[in-house]
């Protein structure tokens, strides 16, 4: 059997068109996400992504079908959240100094009553494992690898 898998976050709206002119079955990285959310019996999480990804809408309009509300970064946080990726995780420069600073980040949102944070770019997991999470981690790479597999 074949699926699609269309891995980016960021082209969420391109999926749509996509999806729509398919026959494939198609694997949605947000809903993927959503349902294993729900499955933990979770309903309220932090987001950690691209500013797009964090800002724009389409992680809390997917999670909200699901029951699932949305707790992202605060302005400021944000712009280290994408700083980080973009300057560092994506020139594959892995520093613990970034993982001290989304540590931080993460509890903040524990703070204001996310149950879990969902790791919503590729590049966050180089830093943020369940290990070091002062949250259950929800990685959307590993989570869409694992139901294209399975």
């Amino acid at each position: 059997m074949f699926v699609t898998l269309f891995t980016s976050a960021l082209l969420f709206w391109v999926i749509l068109f996509i999806f729509d002119a398919i026959d494939v079955p198609f694997l949605h990285l947000i809903d993927i996400t959503a349902q294993a959310i729900a499955k933990q019996g979770l309903d309220k999480v932090g987001l950690l992504g691209t500013s797009f990804s964090m800002t724009d809408g389409f992680y809390q309009t997917t999670l909200a079908k699901y029951a699932i509300q949305t707790i992202i970064p605060n302005k400021s946080d944000q712009q280290i959240v994408h700083r980080i990726i973009y300057d560092e995780l994506c020139l594959n420069q892995i520093k613990p100094s970034a993982a001290d600073q989304y540590i931080q980040i993460i509890e903040t949102l524990k703070a204001q009553g996310a149950q879990a944070v969902i790791l919503g770019c590729t590049e966050i997991g180089l830093l943020i494992n369940e290990e070091n999470s002062p949250l259950p981690v929800f990685d959307t790479t590993l989570l869409h690898i694992d139901a294209a597999v399975t």
